[in-house]
């Protein structure tokens, strides 16, 4: 798509519409089509789950009023990884030393150091709200108060800023790190496998097996790790 698809940057990919020529609602139902129908072949029967429709029906405002009540015990999880890079050390597991590539590839993929995780200048905020303006998520929280869950927020895109009660809000997503455990722990998952960009030290799946037990009291499931595979002059794939 050309560069006018800038604009929706920030928004959720089921407001964004799919591709030009494209049969689907959205951007979403465009990308997961090929995978369905593949499943469908192979006679894998599929129960989908919008994870936008739950956001937006409430489902997940328990979960949501905890992570926030105790944001400063995911900030302290999410603290013991913030610093924690991966050198050529721990990316050196072949023999004699040389680098592993999967490993190389996991640390520099991972987003690990620069992934906004909630934290900011006005404190450790777990929720990002969708701007009700521009109904982009490129917002930062100000404030918020526990016993009315006021919470206070200012648009990066728009410049919109607001109050809402977050016990009513239903316009907005917990960050993809403290979003996946809440997950993991609401739907009782046992077992999802990720790519090793996940699992490298500070990622998704370190963190989330974490905040999955210390704060929603659940078990993680089982995830095995892929690799990559790399051919000379191709985008990687998992």
């Amino acid at each position: 798509v050309d560069d006018s698809w800038n604009e929706h940057i920030g928004r959720p990919l089921t407001a964004i519409p799919a591709p030009p020529g494209s049969p689907h609602a959205n951007w979403a139902e465009h990308f997961k089509a090929p995978m369905l129908e593949a499943m469908a072949r192979m006679g894998i029967e599929v129960h989908q789950l919008s994870q936008t429709a739950k956001y937006t029906a409430g489902d997940y405002r328990d979960q949501i009023l905890l992570a926030m009540r105790e944001r400063a015990r995911i900030d302290a999880v999410l603290g013991r990884y913030r610093t924690k890079k991966v050198g050529t050390d721990a990316a050196s597991d072949g023999p004699d030393g040389e680098v592993d590539e999967n490993a190389r590839v996991a640390a520099e993929g991972s987003g690990a150091a620069s992934e906004d995780d909630g934290a900011g200048a006005s404190g450790y905020y777990p929720y990002k709200p969708y701007c009700t303006a521009c109904d982009k998520d490129l917002t930062t929280v100000t404030s918020y108060d526990d016993e009315t869950t006021e919470l206070s927020y200012t648009c990066g895109a728009c410049g919109h800023s607001e109050s809402v009660k977050l016990a009513e809000f239903t316009r907005g997503k917990l960050v993809w790190k403290v979003d996946w455990p809440m997950r993991w722990a609401y739907e009782g998952v046992a077992f999802e496998p990720s790519g090793v960009d996940h699992t490298s030290p500070g990622s998704s799946f370190t963190v989330g097996s974490e905040l999955v037990t210390e704060i929603f009291g659940a078990p993680g499931p089982i995830g095995p790790r892929y690799a990559f595979v790399g051919i000379s002059g191709m985008a990687k794939m998992s």
